[in-house]
């Protein structure tokens, strides 16, 4: 097996290294070792305002990201290792997840590290998770990839990760919310040594992939895809949105419809009257047809509630 420990933080620049060496790696099975600067990663199919609080990770620097994979919402920081693996795709496995996550069971075992497997992709000790494992099959290659929360900051992943979104509604997947906890607080190892850990158990005899400068800038050719806003927010399923307002004193919900992360209409249970089709009108010259953002909702709502007090 090949395997190459990847040197770049950028969680755009790893997301298309594993396309790349997807689509060049030929015959070869690869293994690649990552870490992000801090980023929140949604799923392919998620609907990124459900699963992260956007605004505030905006606000932070966090930086947001949406994989090809499927599965659920992560967050990454360079004590969150994680762990490609790409090779042929073989229609008759049995478990393709067992198939991988059964080596990365073994290996904490070796370590001394109590993780089990819990329901189709996760790694737990006792009840707390500790990996995440999605996959995807592009031609007859799959790519699996995990997270091993090593010593992630466990407080900034429970503040960009949504907790309630009972406001949306959708079809996405949605996260299924589970405690967590750091391998670290199992071992007395940094995460370097961990790194150099894994590299050793599954890659020992292998051959390094070097990728020439000439690769590095294919490789970052690709990253465009998964920076753009198209991808990150847009891609989102379409999704309404509920949000509660005050005029003249009466409490009032607003519903916004939103495709393509693109406000295409509102609904709103206000009562009726002249000065409401007039408030409904300006509101719908505000929304319809921009970016939506709960920030941009709010703050258009706010200027108006002061206008129409």
């Amino acid at each position: 097996m090949k395997w190459l420990i990847s040197d770049n933080q950028n969680v755009f620049y790893n997301l298309a290294l594993e396309e790349y060496l997807c689509q060049n790696a030929a015959d070869d099975d690869c293994f690649i070792i990552w870490t992000n600067e801090d980023s929140v990663v949604v799923g392919r199919n998620q609907n990124i305002f459900e699963e992260v609080n956007v605004d505030e990770a905006m606000a932070d620097g966090i930086v947001l990201a949406r994989r090809n994979s499927g599965g659920g919402a992560v967050f990454h920081d360079r004590g969150n290792i994680n762990f490609s693996v790409i090779r042929d795709f073989y229609m008759d496995a049995a478990d393709q997840y067992d198939e991988f996550l059964s080596p990365v069971i073994e290996m904490l075992h070796s370590l001394g590290v109590p993780a089990s497997k819990r329901n189709k992709s996760d790694i737990v000790i006792m009840d707390d998770k500790i990996s995440g494992n999605a996959q995807i099959i592009k031609g007859k290659k799959i790519i699996h990839h995990g997270t091993l929360l090593f010593d992630a900051d466990l407080e900034k992943l429970r503040k960009y990760l949504k907790s309630d979104s009972s406001s949306y509604s959708s079809k996405a997947t949605k996260s299924v919310k589970r405690s967590v906890v750091n391998i670290r607080k199992y071992l007395a190892i940094t995460a370097e040594e961990f790194k150099k850990y894994i590299a050793d158990y599954f890659c020992r005899g292998g051959e390094e992939i070097v990728l020439s400068e000439e690769e590095k800038r294919l490789t970052e050719s690709q990253t465009g895809k998964f920076s753009s806003w198209d991808w990150v927010i847009g891609r989102s399923p379409k999704f309404s949105a509920r949000e509660r307002c005050f005029f003249g004193g009466k409490m009032f919900e607003i519903e916004f419809f939103v495709e393509k992360g693109i406000i295409r209409k509102i609904e709103t249970d206000f009562a009726g009257s002249p000065l409401d089709v007039i408030r409904e009108e300006v509101l719908e010259k505000e929304y319809v047809g921009h970016r939506y953002s709960e920030k941009y909702v709010r703050e258009i709502l706010e200027n108006n509630t002061k206008m129409f007090i």
